[in-house]
């Protein structure tokens, strides 16, 4: 017996010319932020940002680092990559080379979310991080649970003051409220996947 599942269309976020991202990014914040009645002092009190700054990043004058954008989705209560619009949230099925990609301008990380956007309950990414950078420039916490297993070269996981490191094929599970960064070590770019639960940011 054959079953039809709805298959995923491409996200026209992943179409846009990377100098249009930003304006993308902030057009999307402003909407979520006004949908709450948050205020840019709101927002800004909770995200730990000045309210000038937000105000630039939503009129995409700048372009947020990975730490910035993880701060506003956890202050406006949305998955990171709700700031991407264009995908379905009733898509089961997401076929080769139509996953939503984040990859940010001047970023040394690329995320494809490899589950359905939109579900709050897990989130599973394949993540590509050049060699020799980090994730985030500091430790992040967050009330989450995430394993992390690597497809190609070497991490280093930062994790509550422990350095752990994974090859090929290595895995690790643990308590995301735990302060850690990950670190591709070695000259080959890592590749890993990456699943979180539940999805809050």
């Amino acid at each position: 017996m054959t079953v039809d599942l709805p298959v995923q269309d491409a996200s026209p976020a992943n179409d846009l010319p990377e100098e249009a991202l930003p304006q993308e990014i902030g057009h999307q914040i402003k909407r979520r932020r006004q949908v709450l009645g948050f205020s840019l002092r709101d927002l800004g009190a909770a995200s730990g940002l000045s309210a000038s700054s937000l105000s630039q990043i939503e009129r995409g004058m700048v372009s947020p680092t990975l730490s910035t954008l993880t701060a506003i989705a956890q202050a406006l209560h949305v998955p990171l990559f709700d700031f991407f619009a264009g995908s379905s949230r009733d898509s089961v099925v997401l076929k080769k080379g139509r996953h939503l990609c984040l990859k940010l301008p001047e970023s040394n990380i690329e995320y494809e979310l490899l589950s359905r956007q939109g579900s709050a309950s897990i989130a599973v990414m394949r993540a590509r991080l050049q060699a020799g950078h980090s994730v985030y420039d500091q430790p992040q916490s967050h009330p989450q649970e995430e394993c992390l297993l690597v497809l190609q070269g070497q991490v280093q996981v930062w994790l509550g003051g422990e350095i752990i490191l994974l090859g090929r094929h290595d895995s690790l599970n643990f308590d995301a409220n735990t302060p850690h960064r990950f670190t591709a070590v070695g000259e080959e770019e890592a590749e890993y996947i990456l699943c979180i639960s539940p999805v809050v940011f």
